[in-house]
């Protein structure tokens, strides 16, 4: 437990040290001047007991079912923050074939994500990470792994924000029902909370068409919301 609440004490200080570090940047982003930066990404597919893949696909097929939310992804982040989403260590999708234990499979959201990342779920998405060397010492350019579950409950998607260097989602939302959910857990990894209550006071948007409702379908940022976004240690320039 102590290694744990080190590790996000790291995370969380990694976040903090970007982004004071980051502050000249964020000044020309308030003025309208957005360099072009990137991040880098990598979609895990998890594996049920039976062998088979959450995603009920032959495995082969896997890149093919992935490809519009990533790409969707790919357009609202250059579109929105003029960042390029790259694949991380040269790709975009594994499939982990070695089934995943239960508690990676069914998963929670919020508090429970929280108290589960000290848990058996926590200790395999950390242990299953995709990592840089440079992100894992400063958190500079540190890839956001998003693994795909066979359930969350409740919710379609997760994310713990700069506590952790990963994602979860839920096979459904990722190639059919919510391609943008892919999009708007990135979002929560880079900083970014939903546009409702305080988070909508501060950073504003439309809830009909903002990517952080968590309602909706919508695919636009604040001009706050993507300087946010891209003073996250999540997005380099390299």
């Amino acid at each position: 437990m102590v290694r744990v609440a080190g590790r996000q004490a790291g995370n969380l200080a990694k976040e903090l040290l970007n982004r004071v570090v980051g502050l000249p940047e964020l000044v020309l982003n308030a003025f309208g001047v957005l360099p072009v930066k990137q991040l880098r990404l990598r979609v895990v597919v998890l594996s049920k007991p039976s062998g088979a893949n959450v995603l009920s696909v032959a495995n082969d097929a896997v890149e093919g079912a992935l490809t519009p939310a990533i790409e969707l992804t790919r357009e609202i982040l250059w579109k929105e923050a003029r960042v390029r989403l790259v694949a991380a260590g040269g790709r975009f999708v594994d499939v982990e074939t070695s089934p995943a234990p239960a508690q990676a499979l069914s998963v929670h959201c919020n508090q429970r994500a929280f108290v589960e990342d000290f848990e058996a779920a926590g200790r395999y998405f950390n242990g299953h990470l995709v990592r840089t060397t440079v992100g894992s010492a400063i958190g500079t350019g540190a890839p956001v792994t998003a693994f795909v579950v066979a359930e969350i409950d409740q919710v379609v998607g997760c994310s713990i924000g700069p506590l952790a260097d990963y994602v979860t989602l839920e096979p459904g939302a990722i190639t059919m029902t919510r391609p943008w959910a892919l999009a708007h857990e990135i979002g929560h990894a880079c900083g970014l909370p939903h546009v409702t209550g305080l988070g909508r006071a501060l950073f504003g948007g439309d809830p009909q068409t903002n990517l952080m409702d968590p309602y909706g379908s919508g695919e636009a940022l604040t001009k706050r919301q993507a300087i946010v976004l891209r003073n996250s240690r999540h997005v380099t320039f390299l």
